[in-house]
């Protein structure tokens, strides 16, 4: 890739902005050079310059604050789009904290080859820190050491300068979200300022003495490791052809697209895999050497890089519960595949800290179809001083993933955390926004909103910052950042809206909230966003008899359906004769007692051409409340187990029966049901049904006891074609 880079006479190094790569160009795996940049607010970081080092020079890049706290934490981000880390770190005790073990959470086997400090370090921390890392002389028995240390002086001097207004102005847009997703924003007092110039305060490289950020550091240094650590020189010799050929297939990766840059990641995985197998074929090497770390690095960064590129995406929380038996820590994993073809979660286990020995969680394997996600949780017994998350190699997590038949390995690593007394609730869990027809808007103008509930106990007072983590393609409009809630005060709600940008793609994509109590994350909530196009007709008039979780409506708000919740009293008192549909959510019976009393007037609606539809009703249903029994239970079903009667049936309009089946999963709770007089469409078994349909003059009532609604509330995509379908036909 061309850089503009200029060398202004002797003692300027001007760095230009090229052109914008891909954002998971490749180069970033044949690159092994590290930056940390420290800084005390997230306002003032030089984005331009990290776009830079990130983005162009292919650099991992570790974004580290610390501060002063009651307690010893770090909170890590990643960004989804970039090679770039955020560490928060909480210090207790300062200033007697030992700061090695910052630099040791950050990458517990080396060091960074950079480090740049922002111009307005003010906080003790911070600048004890700045002070540590300027004392750490070079280790020659040692490959990775600082080898320069810059520092921000934009308000005067400098001999190293950044071309801020031109990244400003060409990338704009990119800088935001960069900044965004690091819970900051651009820098608008120096929106003006056309350079941003630095300091080279400490360079260990030797030779050339021009003022650089780059030059006089290798990019890779497998070379340097296996001549300094490697005493066979045949093992050497085969650990570097290895690599050669490994560096050979990520740089043919960087021009190539779609299934073929997947197959020449794929080819560079399979190097590094021979590469491993010569380390480990000297019976003299473990996996607690530099060397071994290395190439585990690197398998890390290649593993990721498939998954993005075949749209897998993993989340693990874990939470540290405090028993009458001693902590015991719950682990929740989830499997996203967000691509179009099937995958195999295999594996998992883990190591809860460096000197102790993996758990295997599980050996079984699970298909996970495409655009459909897994999830799992465990519950381990471990001592908490194993789960301190300042210790390094702490909560090591493994596992496999099976993809276009080959086994991928990943790795990661979890912070336990004791639980809080704080909690945030998002609702609904999902939100959905509409494609725009015709000409399109930068913003939608009709925002969707999703409510934020925060509860805490009532003898406790807490100021709580909010913060919205929202997916690429969307932008939160006003709420609340900031709430007080004094003793006495239970709930909090915030509203926040929703509004996207033309650069929401298609596919689910995860928003979170964040909040944060003296500086530090205590409680998080996850909901799903997704671009889709419902295709449900909006002429339908649809009375609601809401559930009791709310479900229902949820999803009827959502798609933009024309409906209506009606009283208990409404439906006592009133005719449904202006409605086409009466929808009956999950456990609506205890909101509606008048069921029970209306059973003629149901019958009418139906005869008359109205349609009842009927969600999964839990076992305590009472069988004859409908002008159809329904005795119905519970159960934990996956798709296979069921049978299609009528695949022709006008309700799988735009659904193909089978796929739709294979979204089933035993994590959703089904209510089959024995439904007389019906005709099934689809079946448990001989008797029981899932979905059934029973005819009346004009009208209809159906049952539907698949987890339709668990389903769409997770942006299953066969889920949203699949109800559209349901009420489409149901309004006929």
């Amino acid at each position: 890739m061309s850089k503009r880079i200029v060398l202004i006479v002797i003692i300027l190094f001007l760095i230009l902005p090229g052109q914008l790569p891909a954002k998971f160009s490749c180069e970033t795996l044949a690159t092994d050079i590290e930056v940390l940049y420290l800084y005390d607010e997230p306002v003032s970081v030089d984005w331009p310059l990290i776009y830079h080092l990130a983005v162009e020079e292919a650099c991992r890049v570790n974004l580290v604050s610390l501060k002063p706290g009651n307690e010893n934490r770090c909170h890590v981000e990643s960004s989804e789009d970039y090679n770039i880390h955020s560490y928060r770190f909480m210090v207790k005790d300062f200033p007697r904290y030992d700061l090695d073990s910052v630099l040791t959470r950050l990458n517990s086997w080396r060091l960074p080859d950079i480090v740049i400090l922002n111009r307005n370090l003010h906080n003790p921390a911070s600048l004890e820190f700045e002070r540590y890392l300027l004392n750490l002389n070079p280790d020659d028995d040692k490959v990775f050491n600082i080898e320069k240390i810059l520092r921000d002086v934009s308000e005067g001097g400098g001999d190293i300068f950044i071309n801020s207004s031109i990244y400003l102005s060409e990338h704009y847009d990119e800088l935001s979200e960069l900044a965004a997703a690091f819970s900051s924003t651009l820098d608008e007092l120096n929106r003006g300022q056309i350079y941003s110039a630095y300091s080279l305060i400490k360079d260990n490289t030797g030779g050339d003495k021009k003022p650089s950020i780059l030059p006089g550091i290798e990019k890779n240094r497998l070379r340097r490791l296996t001549e300094k650590y490697i005493e066979n020189s045949m093992v050497a010799a085969s650990m570097n052809a290895a690599m050669d050929e490994y560096i050979g297939n990520i740089l043919s990766a960087v021009n190539l697209k779609g299934l073929e840059k997947i197959n020449s990641v794929f080819d560079a995985l399979e190097s590094l895999y021979r590469l491993r197998q010569e380390y480990f074929a000297d019976f003299t090497s473990d996996s607690s050497t530099v060397v071994a770390k290395y190439i585990s690095s690197l398998l890390d960064m290649v593993s990721s890089r498939i998954f993005k590129l075949a749209g897998i995406d993993f989340e693990f929380r874990n939470a540290l519960r405090d028993t009458p038996q001693g902590p015991r820590l719950k682990l929740m994993t989830e499997i996203d595949n967000n691509g179009p073809l099937r995958i195999t979660a295999g594996r998992i286990s883990i190591r809860p800290n460096c000197n102790e020995k993996t758990i295997e969680l599980s050996l079984k394997q699970k298909e996970i179809p495409p655009f459909s996600q897994f999830a799992r949780e465990f519950t381990i017994d471990a001592e908490i001083e194993s789960l301190v998350s300042f210790k390094p190699d702490s909560m090591l997590i493994t596992g496999t993933i099976r993809y276009r038949g080959r086994n991928i390995e990943y790795r990661t690593f979890a912070d336990a955390y004791l639980e809080t007394p704080l909690s945030v609730s998002l609702v609904p869990k999902f939100a959905m926004i509409m494609p725009v027809s015709g000409k399109i808007y930068e913003r939608l103008v009709e925002p969707v909103k999703l409510k934020a509930i925060i509860t805490k106990p009532s003898f406790k007072s807490a100021t709580i910052d909010i913060q919205v983590v929202n997916p690429p393609g969307t932008m939160a409009g006003a709420y609340r950042k900031t709430i007080s809630m004094p003793i006495g005060t239970r709930s909090f709600e915030v509203s926040i809206p929703l509004v996207a940008t033309r650069k929401l793609t298609a596919g689910k994509k995860r928003l979170i909230i964040n909040l944060i109590e003296n500086k530090y994350i205590v409680a998080s909530d996850t909901a799903f966003v997704s671009r889709t196009d419902t295709d449900l007709n909006d002429k339908v008039k649809i009375a609601l008899l809401s559930g009791s979780d709310g479900l229902l409506e949820d999803i009827l708000v959502n798609t933009g359906a024309d409906y209506r919740t009606i009283s208990n009293r409404y439906l006592e008192t009133r005719d449904l004769d202006q409605f086409d549909i009466l929808a009956l959510g999950t456990g609506c019976y205890e909101n509606y007692p008048a069921l029970a009393t209306v059973r003629g007037k149901l019958k009418k609606f139906m005869e008359h051409g109205g349609t009842i539809l009927v969600f999964g009703q839990p076992r305590n249903w009472p069988a004859d409340l409908l002008p159809v029994s329904i005795l119905s239970t519970e159960k934990l079903l996956p798709g296979h187990q069921l049978e299609v009667s009528k695949k022709s049936h006008p309700v799988f309009h735009k659904t193909e029966p089978s796929k739709f089946l294979e979204f089933v999963d035993r994590r959703y709770k089904s209510y089959p049901a024995l439904v007389s007089p019906s005709e099934p469409i689809v079946l448990l078994d001989d008797k029981v049904s899932m979905l059934t349909e029973s005819k009346f003059k004009k009208g209809r009532l159906i049952y539907c006891g698949l987890p339709l609604l668990k389903m769409f509330q997770n942006l299953d995509f066969v889920a949203i074609t699949f109800f559209s379908g349901l009420i489409n036909y149901s309004g006929k």
